[in-house]
Formats: structure tokens, C-alpha cells, sequence
């Protein structure tokens, strides 16, 4: 059986990977993206100052915050670095055509290195002797690698593997034979810790959704070689890559009927055909389903701290992925689990660490195609703690559901991803049934999402980057306390939405809003968007010696928040809005518009606001006109709050 000439939009898919490989080799020195001027040049005029004189003091307190990423003190040393930066990221997850792509976004996000990626180590790469035979013969091979079997065990297995069609047996032998360097990165990576990886599992949970400390969570964070993990990471995903594209042309699979498995000491490895498969619950090191409109109890991901790695690929149904617990579908915890879904409207349901999502590991999962439902509840959609978490879907209206901790979260040494590059898609993060009650008000969740960085300040943690990137579409956004673009102690947290007529609802602390030592950004590039904050600090507010950005660059907008808004600046932060074109209109009670609030005596603290659109709208009683400019100085000597409305 030969495969089949690719389909034109897999030549597309293959042929853009280029562009987003040259994105990526950017990331690597992300803080090092040039200062914007353009977007606040009028609001610095107004305040008789030059950009480079607009940052929060030298002096400021900087001992805090363990673990910091690499990016972190560049940007919040010079927050107009804030929105190229987040552009420059949301553009090279949103260009990655594959596993392999997303994770070397990734690592060049947690790498310690200024420029170029971590160098390879080859030894990783060469994997185990060559693979004897074809087909059937080679997944033999590939399966008495992984263990040694009796004689009965052999004569069983051959018979099995009789059964496999040709080019899925040799797709599956090839997958195979990328797991073994993969463990052994793992078990370089965990071996400085120095405690039995089965005893760190617990630990690592409980970090990520509790930051409940222990001397496994402690080793972890000081030990952990996060570099081997990541090197680790690419082989593997671009083997199962090769996989896809090797059996998605393939018409013949689509009838074939098959049905193999075998267990191994890494997990069970499952192959199947035509027809609706009900796979169980169980240790999976590979599951593979040709079509079909399948029910998925778990798959693509680390269920105990003995299971290293975990590959699910699945090429066509209506697919139904329902975890009956944690750590399911593209979820790396202590390890690598990665999730590829080809096509179909496809269903997620999850509860904890799910759908794309790495705790002291690896975890990617990516759908290319179809309107998509995903359902979890918390440190999920994107989301990682010591470690990386990416869920990319390329086509089709989806919706996000989730409570906290989601939808582009990164907790302390870690990097969450949510890139969608098309489609009119819903994200919520659920503010109705209250769950999780927020100290600034009882009434709504802390949501921590939707572009969120979050450490844990009684620890002295730091946390570390959630982005969130939509390429197009007409979205809704909708959270509670800190959503959108927001940050929280030493953090990053970046949304960026290229195009659309987009709606974003929050609380407190959102679109584009930071608390406490953290930077944050929302760029929307097109559209006529609406913005809604039901409370306090939103839409360009730094909070604490944080940073807090919203960039609107083009359409008619509309913007409602109280209290300390649209480029306030509050206890020696910065906050800043801009919207450079159309005919705006902004709604706000309190000192927002480019002021100042409450800050410390002997520390910086500024307020921009620049509207372009030259026919906006603004509150009636307040300091913002058209056609004007403002300097509003504070309290205290560089505390200084300016605007300007002119065209």
C-alpha cells in the first residue's frame, strides 16, 4: 500500500512551517524586541517627557520573586518592549504547523540563552539500532525493544502484528523507536532531583494547583534540568508529525479494519481502524486510530509518575475525548504526553491538568480541523507549571470552557499556550457558579486565564508566561478577577488578537491589567472590539510596580471599566492605553484616562491614555476632550498622569 499524494491543504500546512520556524529563532531573545514608540509618542509629548523616562524606578524592590523566566526583567525594565513582544510571540506559536514547531516555541520562551536554542544533544537523536523488516516485522522489532519477551511472547506478538495494516505497523514502528531517546532525556532531566520520579508526582500536582510546598516541589523547582526536558521534547513531536502526515493520505485507512494491542513496560500500545472505538481507561504509551467517530477515556498523556510518555494520534471522526481524570490528551506531567487530531468536530472534556497542558514536563496538543468543544476545569487549555503546556487549534468556531487556571496560564517556571488561528471561537472562563471566590470580591472566581502569568507570593515564587493568541475570527472573552492579559507576581501574561469584531468581559484585574511586580499586555490588531470590566483596575492599568498595556490598533471600539482605568497608573505602577485609529468610545468612573492614584512618595508612578480616532466619545465629566492634550501630575514628585486625543 503506497500513500497517497497529499492533499493541497497539507502541502499548505507543510510549506508554511518555514515561515514559522524563522518566527520562532526571534523568540529566543524575546525581551530584546525594540521599544515601541509610536502608540504613546502624543501621550509622552503631553507630558513633556521622553519614552525612556517613562519606567518605574531603578530602585524599585527586585530580591523577590525565585525562579524568574529569562524575558521577565527586560520587559520590566522598559515596558513599551511589552506589546512587539507579545506580537512577536503570538505570531510564531499562531505560524506553527506542528507538534515540533510548538515546541521549540516553547523552549525558546524557557530557555536561559539570549539568543539561538539550547544545543542539541545528538545522543538523544539517535535512537536504537535501525529497524529490521518492513511493516509488520518492524513493529515487531520496535515492540522487543522496549522489553525483552519469552518465546511464547514472541510467537504472540508476530501473530498480532500480522494483523496491522503495512504502513501503519512501520508509521507505529518509527513512533516507537523516537520513545527511547525521549525517556532518556527524561531521566536526565529528573535525575539532579534526586528523588524516584513516582515519589514526585504528588508534589508536582500539588505545585501546580494548590502550591502546596514539599521537599519533592522544592527539588523540582531547584533541579529539575529543565533544558534536557525540553531537548527531549522536539524528536518526539516531530515523530508523531511525521505520522500524521504519512497516514493522512492514505484513502485505503479509512475502511481498513484492524485492531491491535500489546502491552509494554512504558504503557499499552494501541492500533485501530475503521469503525467507533471505545478506547479505555488506561497506561497508553501509544494509541492510534485511523477513522472513525471515537470515545476516548485517556490517551496522550502522563497518568503516573512511572509512565514517561504518552502519544495519541487520531486522523479523521467526530471524535469524542472524555477523561474520567487527570492528565489526559496532550499532557506532559513528569514526562512528555502529546495529542495530534487531524479532523472532525471533535469534543474535549476533562478535569485538571488537561488538553494540552505540562507540569514538570511536556504537554502538546493540536486539532487541525473542525468545530471544537472543549470542556475542563482547572490548570488546563494551555496551561504549565515547570514546564510547557501548548494547545494550538487551526480551523474551525470552537468554544473554551473552563474555571481557572486555563486557557493560556503559566505558573512558576512555566509556559502556557492557547493559540487559535481561526474561526469565530467563544472562550469562558466561568464567573456564574462561584467556585473559587476572589479576595478582591466574594461574588466572582479568580480566573487566572486567557493570557495569565501567575506566581505564588508567599513562597516567593515566581510565575511565568500565559499567552493566549487568536489569528482571526469574531471571539468572545469572558472571565472573572484577572483574565485577558493580566499578571500577578514577577509574571507575564499576553493576549494578543489579530482580527475580528471581538467582545472581551471581565472583572477586576483585566484586558491588559497586572498586580504586583508583573507585566501584562492585550494587543487587539483590527476589528470594532468591545470592552467590558464590571470593576476595578482594567484596560491598561499597572497595579504595584506592575505593568498593565492595552494597544488597539484599528477599528471603532467601545470601553466600559470603573475605578482605575485606561492607562491608570496605581502604587508606582504603569498603565497605558492606546487606540490608534476609528471613532471610539470610553466609559469610566474614578481616575482613569491617563491619571495617577495612591503610590509611595520615593517611586515613580505614570498614567498614559492616546486615542488617535480624532471623532471619540468620552465621559462628560472628566479631564478627556477631543482634540486635547493633559498632564495631570500626582502627589508627589514623578508621579504623572497624561493624555492626548488628538488625530
Amino acid at each position: 500500500m503506497r500513500p497517497a499524494k497529499s492533499t493541497r491543504s497539507e502541502l499548505l500546512w507543510i510549506r508554511r512551517g518555514g515561515a514559522a520556524l524563522l518566527a520562532c529563532l526571534g523568540l529566543a531573545s524575546l525581551a530584546g524586541a525594540a521599544p515601541e514608540q509610536g502608540p504613546w509618542r502624543e501621550a509622552f509629548e503631553a507630558g513633556g517627557l521622553r519614552g525612556a523616562e517613562v519606567q518605574l524606578s531603578a530602585d524599585r524592590p527586585r530580591k523577590a520573586g525565585r525562579y524568574r523566566l529569562p524575558a521577565f526583567d527586560r520587559l520590566w525594565d522598559d515596558w513599551r518592549r511589552l506589546p512587539p513582544a507579545a506580537e512577536r510571540a503570538a505570531d510564531a506559536v499562531l505560524g506553527a504547523r506542528s507538534l515540533a514547531e510548538l515546541a521549540r516555541c516553547g523552549t525558546a520562551f524557557l530557555t536561559t540563552q539570549s539568543t539561538g536554542w539550547p544545543t542539541p544533544d545528538r545522543g538523544l537523536l539517535r535512537g536504537p539500532a535501525a529497524l529490521k523488516g518492513r511493516g509488520p516485522a518492524a513493529l515487531v522489532s520496535a515492540i522487543e525493544a522496549l522489553g525483552a519477551l519469552d518465546t511464547a511472547e514472541q510467537s504472540a506478538l508476530r501473530r498480532a502484528c500480522a494483523t496491522v495494516p503495512e504502513e501503519v505497523a512501520l508509521t507505529a514502528a518509527e513512533l516507537l523507536r523516537a520513545v527511547p531517546p525521549a525517556v532518556a532525556a527524561r531521566e536526565r532531566a529528573l535525575r539532579p532531583v534526586g528523588i524516584p520520579p513516582q515519589e514526585l508526582f504528588w508534589p508536582a500536582l500539588n505545585l501546580a494547583l494548590s502550591a502546596k510546598r514539599s521537599p519533592g516541589a522544592d527539588a523540582l523547582l531547584a533541579k529539575l534540568d529543565q533544558a534536557a526536558l525540553l531537548r527531549g521534547a522536539e524528536p518526539l513531536a516531530a515523530a508523531l508529525d511525521a505520522a500524521g502526515a504519512r497516514l493522512a493520505g492514505i484513502a485505503a485507512l479509512r475502511t481498513a479494519t484492524f485492531a491491535f494491542s500489546w502491552e509494554t513496560p512504558l504503557g499499552w500500545i494501541v492500533l485501530s481502524g475503521a469503525g467507533s472505538q471505545h478506547h479505555s481507561n488506561r497506561t497508553h504509551l501509544l494509541l492510534l486510530d485511523t477513522s472513525g467517530d471515537d470515545q476516548y477515556d485517556a490517551g496522550g498523556g502522563n497518568c503516573h509518575g512511572d509512565h514517561p510518555v504518552s502519544l495519541l494520534l487520531d486522523l479523521a471522526g467526530d471524535d469524542r475525548y472524555f477523561s474520567v481524570g487527570s492528565g489526559d490528551f496532550g499532557v506532559g506531567l513528569l514526562g512528555y504526553g502529546f495529542h495530534l487530531d487531524l479532523a472532525g468536530d471533535d469534543r474535549y472534556r476533562g478535569l485538571n491538568i488537561s488538553q494540552g497542558c505540562g507540569v514538570a514536563g511536556v504537554g502538546l496538543l493540536m486539532d487541525r480541523e473542525g468545530r471544537d468543544h472543549y470542556q475542563a476545569r482547572k490548570h488546563s487549555q494551555g496551561a504549565a507549571t515547570l514546564g510547557l503546556g501548548v494547545l494550538a487549534d487551526a480551523r474551525g468556531d470552537d468554544r473554551w470552557d473552563a474555571r481557572d487556571q486555563s486557557q493560556g496560564y503559566g505558573g512558576v517556571l512555566g509556559v502556557g499556550v492557547l493559540a487559535d488561528r481561526s474561526g469565530d471561537d467563544r472562550y469562558v472562563l466561568d464567573d456564574e457558579e462561584i467556585t473559587r471566590p476572589s479576595p478582591q470580591t466574594k461574588e466572582h472566581n479568580t480566573s487566572l486565564g486567557q493570557g495569565a502569568g501567575f506566581g505564588y507570593r508567599a513562597h516567593g515564587f515566581a510565575g511565568g508566561l500565559g499567552l493566549l493568541a487568536d489569528a482571526k475570527g469574531d471571539d468572545r472573552y469572558s472571565c472573572g478577577v484577572f483574565g485577558q492579559g493580566t499578571a500577578y507576581w514577577y509574571a507575564l501574561g499576553f493576549l494578543v488578537d489579530r482580527e475580528g469584531d471581538d467582545r472581551y468581559g471581565g472583572v477586576w484585574y483585566v484586558q491588559g491589567s497586572a498586580a504586583h511586580y508583573a507585566a501584562a499586555v492585550l494587543v487587539d490588531g483590527a476589528g470594532n472590539d468591545r470592552y467590558r470590566a464590571l470593576l476595578h483596575q482594567a484596560q491598561g492599568t499597572g497595579h504595584d510596580y506592575s505593568l498593565g498595556v492595552l494597544l488597539e490598533r484599528s477599528g471603532d471600539d467601545d470601553y466600559q471599566a470603573r475605578g482605575s482605568a485606561q492607562g491608570g497608573g496605581l502604587w508606582n505602577g504603569i498603565g497605558a492605553l492606546a487606540d490608534l485609529s476609528g471613532k471610539d468610545v470610553y466609559r469610566s468612573g474614578g481616575y482613569g484616562l491617563g491619571t495617577v492614584g495612591a503610590a509611595r512618595a520615593e517611586h515613580t508612578c505614570f498614567g498614559l491614555f492616546n486615542d488617535r480616532g480624532g471623532q471619540s466619545e468620552f465621559p462628560r465629566r472628566g479631564h478627556a476632550e477631543p482634540g486635547q492634550r493633559w498632564k495631570k501630575p500626582g502627589k508627589a514628585k514623578g508621579h504623572l498622569g497624561m493624555g492626548s486625543t488628538r488625530p
